[in-house]
């Protein structure tokens, strides 16, 4: 019963790594295991193993109340800091006061009079930042920072593709202005273009995507010995990733899409059956406008590839 399992002293649960470790398959509930020769403890339950991705990490969850006959001074002493402490606010609760009432408490309550005055402070954070953002209690702290610049890197990249996309598009649509020409001959008007550009980028987009993930997943032990961390592919059992990928999937689908999509709609179709690259007007302006495009994305992809390499030599000079 998870509402019973430590409810009374020496009682204690452990993670499966430690059950299979110490009995393999055989029963764990009810089994004792001993503290430092000083103290027995009853195995009430086991948990699952903590993720790689939390400021929690053990593999053993004794009771609280079994500190009451093994550190006493624990529940007396205000000098007392060698854990942290969880607390369920109430969501209506003003922060600011609870901070305030605690600091108020401690000062009448510590007998160490050097742990109390004006310069006690208590600071809350909420659960769910600790191990990103304020993870500075539990000793195992990883940092927003990195998650943001890896995510601009990645955004940079993202970019560079979609930049080289558009102008391969550019060059593919070029040599099927015909086609283009015929299917308008015919009848096919914007939506049909539409669904074609679309039907084109999703296939492109599941190729690419599913490409990755099998890249991903040959790469990844050799990226978190690198790192020395665990990192795990799991997009599909994450929904807000699964959310994420799929708002991607329509950004790139209006980035990539919506130059190739231009030039269909707006050529002139006796200039695409004879050949001619050109949108409705063949004037200059067209032309103009057609080539800044392609040069504006190539230079675009030069200065982002140049600013990352400048990037990795200064952070491998620091």
């Amino acid at each position: 019963d998870p509402n019973q399992v430590l409810s009374v002293p020496y009682t204690v649960v452990i993670s499966e790594k430690m059950a299979k470790t110490y009995f393999g398959n055989g029963q764990v509930i009810g089994q004792v295991i001993n503290v430092g020769n000083d103290y027995d403890l009853k195995i009430t339950g086991v948990f699952k193993d903590f993720p790689e991705q939390s400021h929690i990490i053990t593999d053993f969850i004794a009771s609280l109340s079994t500190y009451r006959f093994t550190h006493p001074n624990f529940f007396t002493d205000w000098g007392w800091h060698s854990s942290g402490i969880y607390l369920k606010v109430d969501e209506n609760a003003d922060l600011s006061d609870v901070k305030l009432k605690i600091a108020s408490l401690w000062n009448e309550k510590s007998e160490d009079r050097s742990c109390t005055g004006p310069h006690i402070k208590t600071e809350l954070q909420p659960f769910t930042d600790i191990y990103l953002k304020t993870g500075k209690i539990m000793g195992r702290i990883s940092q927003i920072d990195y998650v943001i610049g890896f995510s601009v890197i990645a955004l940079f990249i993202l970019l560079i593709s979609c930049f080289n996309f558009i102008n391969l598009s550019i060059a593919i649509h070029a040599k099927r202005n015909v086609e283009t020409g015929v299917k308008k001959v015919l009848g096919a008007g914007t939506y049909q273009f539409l669904k074609q550009i679309f039907l084109e980028l999703t296939l492109f987009f599941i190729l690419a995507f599913s490409l990755s993930c099998v890249i991903l997943n040959l790469l990844l032990p050799v990226i978190n010995s690198l790192i020395n961390k665990n990192l795990a592919l799991s997009i599909f059992t994450n929904f807000p990733l699964v959310l994420f990928v799929g708002a991607l999937y329509l950004l790139i689908l209006l980035v990539c899409g919506s130059i190739p999509f231009l030039m269909i709609v707006k050529s002139n179709t006796s200039g695409l059956l004879r050949g001619i690259t050109l949108f409705s007007k063949k004037s200059t302006s067209s032309l103009v406008f057609k080539n800044s495009v392609k040069h504006g994305l190539v230079v675009a992809q030069f200065a982002i590839c140049i600013l990352l390499v400048i990037s990795t030599l200064v952070v491998n000079k620091q």
